[in-house]
């Protein structure tokens, strides 16, 4: 079968032409069920609704609320949805919690996906939540993460498009992906905690267009039923107890930052705080990134009484604001329209370091302070609002407007940085076999890992396992399967979607363990 991510993005830069979204029709409307045989959209029972496909033969049943049935043969892509669409003038915080409950008699032939999907601009994302899919596990790249959802475990990809079509017409692009790890045909979907989860490991929603239940095709033939889809949309996330405050934390003493305009620099990674393509708009995410000068790394402190301050951008009358002023890890740092409001206003916290400071956030109750999300040292990663904890992440200095930004010396770096070491100990390789390792970060108390395994022989290795040994703990593992680790021995193994290492084959396995790397894993066994 071929590996080709779906054609999805065909059928929307087609339904963008026809659809204007419109209001949601109230979903207790009942309407006579309907079936149409070609390309179709509009709204019937309180649901946006789309048949599309590009030749073959389809059939798709509208009934109640958001229940549909289709079927399709001779197709080479064919996509049926039933949804809710916006006008892409709000967050999925601002719209409120997202959720799809949903049960499917899925029978696909072939190549087919059963999903949430939809699309957000600024940016523009396409976005895809698979529960089940046909022959061929979607997208067939390496995860990013791994993430635990509505009790099921979902593997995180992003994906990039070039110049392909979109809701914009042809363009570049990112997908974002969660993609279960066993299929499932029924159930609730929450979709907001998938975007919560995305934006943690930074990867930025934008304005909300659309969710939609989603059965796709591919060059395949199959029918689907589904029997339940009731999507709601609104209500707060997670909601804690009013009885119960939060908790204080000593998050060190309050610094005495006098106004003025600011860069403010992290120190993890030497890189400034900044708006995304510095460019203003309310609910524009804010990063890091390597120094440039730009108004969008240029910060305002005002002081707003009782130890708290404001951060003006330079861009405009654009505050740095944990968005929705939530008290929650993960919520997002943005810009927003200046109103000096609780999620617009900080505390700036001393640390055990001279000229070094922690930005603690009011919605927490000053227990939860900006933080480069993951720990990550690459220019556009994500900042968030997560509990305090003083790590390097969740440090920053502030360098007064008036030279160019210069690079930190606070911070003494490593003398020299761990080379990539191949097949240290590899006894245990086939010829034509091997392991590459290496540190991609850092962060002294753990580190990001690689290694790289490559099948140089003529020979396939179907169902593979991999054994090696290190002193670090593993503490989380993507790109396959952590099998276990007993005392220093570890043991992954093929991923159970795409099991066999064939000749010429490379896989690359990502790993978080604790220590700092500089000792490369030795005794690898290819089994």
């Amino acid at each position: 079968m071929r590996k080709k991510v779906l054609g999805v993005v065909a059928s929307v830069a087609l339904s963008a032409q026809l659809i204007v979204p419109s209001c949601i029709m109230p979903s207790s409307i009942v309407q006579a069920a309907t079936t149409i045989y070609n390309n179709d959209t509009g709204v019937h029972g309180g649901y946006n609704y789309e048949l599309w496909k590009d030749n073959g033969t389809t059939s798709m049943t509208l009934n109640d609320g958001g229940t549909f049935s289709c079927s399709w043969s001779n197709i080479n892509n064919a996509l049926f949805r039933k949804g809710k669409k916006w006008d892409c003038t709000q967050t999925w915080q601002q719209l409120g919690n997202i959720t799809c409950d949903y049960a499917v008699n899925y029978q696909p032939n072939g190549n087919s996906y059963l999903c949430v999907y939809g699309w957000t601009r600024s940016p523009l994302v396409e976005y895809y939540i698979v529960d089940s899919w046909g022959t061929w596990r979607p997208p067939g790249s390496s995860p990013k993460g791994q993430i635990t959802v509505d009790g099921g475990t979902y593997d995180v990809y992003e994906t990039t498009r070039v110049n392909q079509p979109s809701i914009d017409g042809n363009t570049t692009f990112q997908q974002y992906w969660s993609v279960r790890t066993s299929k499932r045909t029924s159930g609730t979907i929450s979709v907001s905690e998938h975007f919560k989860a995305w934006e943690r490991l930074g990867l930025k929603m934008g304005k909300m267009y659309e969710a939609a239940l989603t059965v796709e095709g591919y060059q395949s033939s199959g029918q689907a039923t589904v029997t339940k889809n009731n999507i709601s949309v609104g209500g707060s996330f997670n909601p804690q107890p009013s009885q119960q405050p939060t908790p204080s934390v000593d998050t060190g003493a309050l610094a005495n930052i006098a106004e003025g305009q600011y860069y403010i620099k992290n120190v993890n990674s030497n890189k400034y705080l900044q708006v995304q393509n510095n460019q203003a708009g309310d609910g524009q995410n804010v990063e890091i990134g390597t120094g440039t000068g730009a108004a969008g790394q240029k910060w305002t402190l005002k002081n707003a009484g009782n130890g708290y301050v404001t951060l003006t951008n330079g861009l405009g009358n654009y505050m740095l604001d944990v968005a929705n002023g939530t008290n929650e890890d993960g919520a997002n740092a943005q810009i927003y329209s200046a109103y000096s409001g609780d999620p617009q206003k900080f505390q700036v916290k001393k640390t055990s370091k001279d000229g070094i400071y922690t930005i603690v956030t009011k919605g927490s109750n000053g227990t939860k302070a900006l933080d480069v999300a993951n720990r990550s040292t690459a220019d556009g990663a994500n900042v968030q609002q997560w509990t305090f904890n003083g790590n390097t992440n969740q440090q920053w200095q502030f360098e007064k407007v008036g030279s160019e930004p210069q690079p930190s010396q606070a911070v003494p770096q490593p003398s020299q940085a761990p080379q990539p070491s191949e097949n240290s100990g590899s006894t245990g390789l086939p010829a034509g076999v091997t392991c590459t390792y290496s540190v991609t970060s850092n962060w002294g108390n753990g580190f990001q890992g690689q290694i790289v395994l490559k099948n140089g022989s003529s020979q396939n290795f179907n169902n593979w396992s991999l054994a090696f040994e290190t002193a670090n703990k593993i503490t989380s593992l993507w790109g396959a399967e952590l099998a276990g680790q007993t005392g220093n021995k570890v043991v992954v193994k093929a991923p159970s979607w795409d099991a066999n290492l064939a000749a010429g084959r490379t896989v690359t396995i990502n790993f978080v363990a604790d220590g700092n790397g500089s000792s490369a894993p030795s005794g690898y066994l290819l089994s």
